[in-house]
C-alpha cells in the first residue's frame, strides 16, 4: 500500500519566443500524408467506460530537461493559436537535427504486459492527440498514467509520469467531439474514461496510511483523496468513521473544487488494540455545495484497513505537514532493549523509488537509539530538473 502523499502540480505551458523563431516557419506544413484522417474513439450512450487505445503523436520540437527556460514549439503553437489541426502527417516543425516531425497514428498494444499500452518513442517528451466521439454529455473521470500533462478540451489535468496509477481526474465530456491532448514523458501511455461510482466518492489510490502501534493513543491521521465529480465547491465537509466499537465524527476546514481529486487530511480518534492485528475502518464524507440552496452530497461507503503493530515493530508514522496542511509519514526503527541513558536518533535518508519504510526495515533495532526514516513527497520527490 503506498503511504506517500502529494498534490500534483500541472506543468505550466512554456511561451517559447527563441524556439519558436527558429521553428515557426515549420509548422503546418503537410509532407506526404497517406492517411490523413484522425482516429476517432466511439463513446456510446450506454458505454460505462472508454478505453482510450488510438491517436496521434508526434516527437517533441524544443527541450525540457536541466534548462532555466525550456523550449516547446507545440506548447507555443497552442499559447498563441497557431497549432494547426492535428491529422496523420501534417508537419509541426523541425526537431534539432532539421528533420520533419509529423503527426502519426499509433495505437495502444492488444497483446501481453503492454496491453493497453501506446507506446511510442514519440511520447518521450512528445504529443498523443486522442479524440473521442460521445452520444451525450456527461461527466467521468479520466483514468490514466504514463503522461505531465493533458487537456481535455481545452482544460489542464495534472499527469503522473511514473506509471504508478494514482490519478483519478473527473472530466466533463460533451456532446459530440471531443479533443484530448496528453504531453507524454517515458515513451508510453495508458488511459481510460469511466463513469464515476457516485458523484463524490473516496479511491483508494494513493492513500497515506499510519500504523497502529499497540497501546498508543489516538488521533491518528489518514490522507484519503476525495473526489468531486461535480461542477460545484464542496464545502462543509464531514467524515464520518467507525471500527470495530469505536465511531467518530471529523469536520474538515476545507473545501474541494469542482471537477477536482483532493486529498483530505482525516484525524481519527482511534485507540490502537493492545494486541498485533488489522483494523479495519469504514468511512463516509458528507459535504454541501457552496451554491445558495446547495445540495448535499454523501459518499458510498469506503473501507480501509490500519494495522497493529508491536511497540518494538517497524512501523510507519504519519503526521500534518506545517507547510501545506497535507499528511505525511515517516519510518521508524525503534529502539529496543533497556540501555542506560537517553535514546539517541539517528536520521537515515533514502534514495529514489525507495519507500520510507521499506528505508526503515533495512535496519535492525537498536538499543541505545531509534532509527527514523524521513521521506520526500512521491517515489522520486521533487522534479531533479529544476
Amino acid at each position: 500500500m503506498k503511504r506517500r502523499t502529494v498534490g500534483f502540480a500541472l506543468v505550466p505551458i512554456a511561451l517559447i519566443g527563441v524556439f519558436a523563431v527558429v521553428a515557426a516557419a515549420a509548422g503546418g506544413r503537410s509532407g506526404t500524408v497517406q492517411d490523413s484522417a484522425t482516429p476517432v474513439l466511439e463513446l456510446a450512450a450506454d458505454a460505462k467506460e472508454l478505453a482510450l487505445t488510438k491517436g496521434l503523436a508526434v516527437g517533441l520540437i524544443g527541450r525540457y530537461g536541466r534548462f532555466a527556460v525550456p523550449t516547446d514549439l507545440l506548447a507555443w503553437q497552442m499559447a498563441t493559436g497557431a497549432m494547426a489541426a492535428p491529422k496523420a502527417g501534417v508537419v509541426v516543425g523541425q526537431n534539432a537535427r532539421g528533420e520533419d516531425l509529423a503527426w502519426k497514428a499509433v495505437e495502444a498494444k492488444t497483446e501481453g504486459a503492454s496491453a493497453g499500452w501506446i507506446e511510442d518513442r514519440a511520447l518521450a517528451g512528445g504529443y498523443l492527440f486522442l479524440t473521442v466521439n460521445s452520444a451525450r454529455a456527461r461527466i467521468m473521470v479520466l483514468e490514466a498514467t504514463g503522461y505531465y500533462v493533458a487537456w481535455i478540451n481545452g482544460e489542464p489535468r495534472g499527469g503522473e509520469k511514473y506509471g504508478a496509477d494514482w490519478l483519478r481526474a473527473p472530466v466533463w465530456i460533451r456532446k459530440g467531439r471531443n479533443e484530448v491532448l496528453v504531453r507524454g514523458e517515458r515513451g508510453r501511455f495508458k488511459g481510460r474514461l469511466y463513469d464515476p461510482p457516485a458523484a463524490v466518492f473516496f479511491t483508494d489510490k494513493d492513500m497515506t496510511l499510519p500504523d497502529l502501534v499497540a497501546g498508543e493513543k489516538g488521533p491518528v491521521w489518514a490522507g484519503l483523496r476525495l473526489v468531486n465529480a461535480t461542477g460545484q465547491r464542496l464545502e462543509r465537509i464531514e467524515i464520518d468513521w467507525s471500527a470495530p466499537g469505536r465511531a467518530g465524527r471529523a469536520t474538515l476546514d476545507t473545501t474541494v473544487a469542482p471537477f477536482l481529486t483532493q486529498k483530505l487530511a482525516v484525524p481519527l480518534t482511534l485507540d490502537a488494540p493492545e494486541s498485533a492485528g488489522p483494523v479495519e475502518v469504514e468511512l463516509r464524507a458528507r459535504a454541501r455545495a457552496r451554491a445558495a440552496g446547495g445540495r448535499r452530497f454523501e459518499t458510498p461507503p469506503f473501507a480501509l484497513m490500519l494495522e497493529t503493530v508491536a511497540p518494538s515493530a517497524h512501523h510507519a508514522r504519519t503526521f500534518v505537514s506545517a507547510i501545506d496542511g497535507s499528511v505525511q509519514y515517516f519510518g521508524v526503527a525503534p529502539r529496543v532493549g533497556a540501555a542506560a541513558g537517553r535514546p539517541a536518533l539517528i536520521l537515515t535518508l533514502h534514495g529514489a523509488g525507495v519507500e520510507a519504510i521499506g528505508q526503515a526495515r533495512a535496519y535492525a533495532p537498536k538499543d541505545w537509539a531509534h532509527i527514523v526514516a524521513a521521506t520526500n513527497r512521491r517515489p522520486y520527490g521533487f522534479d531533479w530538473e529544476d
